[in-house]
């Protein structure tokens, strides 16, 4: 009994996640947070009317979660929970806040980065603490400005072509 009681009162407490999902012109409600692990479906939730979303994870695992919404580029970002040592399992962690902006598609834009996570978070011993990493945080923006120019380039062009093409019909 004494042992069924102190596995009771030591389970290890979950990592919490929450966030909002935004664009341009503010919140996105309706979506998609689908959260794997190891390529198998751990949980699947849509953002509620303010675009916020929250979810929990349990200790010891690496987690990809996948943010989504018909007509924009989907975002992703990684979580391990792993690393936290036996004693700190019982341990209630600051909520992990992971808010991001999706947006929309253009055109002949290669968004074939976005396949990969734009923010990895882990647990940090020296803090004690959950934290994502700065230095992939950095190049992953990096790529992503690229992304935006490229956007901006093919936008440029369309405006020019339809402006040629307005010249055109006015003559």
């Amino acid at each position: 009994f004494v042992s069924k009681c102190t596995l009771f009162y030591s389970q290890t407490v979950p990592v919490r996640v929450q966030g909002d999902v935004s664009d341009d012109k503010g919140n996105i409600s309706g979506a998609n947070v689908l959260v794997t692990q190891s390529g198998k479906t751990v949980n699947n939730l849509t953002t509620d009317g303010s675009g916020k979303y929250n979810f929990e994870l349990p200790l010891g695992g690496d987690y990809l979660i996948t943010v989504s919404k018909e007509g924009y580029v989907s975002k992703k970002f990684s979580i391990n929970t792993g690393g936290v040592p036996p004693e700190k399992a019982t341990t209630q962690f600051p909520i992990i806040q992971a808010s991001l902006g999706l947006f929309k598609k253009v055109e002949g834009v290669d968004y074939s980065v976005m396949n990969q996570p734009l923010n990895k978070y882990k647990y940090n011993s020296e803090v004690d603490n959950f934290e994502y990493d700065t230095d992939y945080l950095e190049q992953m923006l990096a790529k992503l400005g690229a992304i935006k120019e490229a956007e901006k380039q093919i936008l440029k062009k369309e405006k020019e072509k339809e402006a040629g093409y307005n010249a055109a019909i006015k003559q």
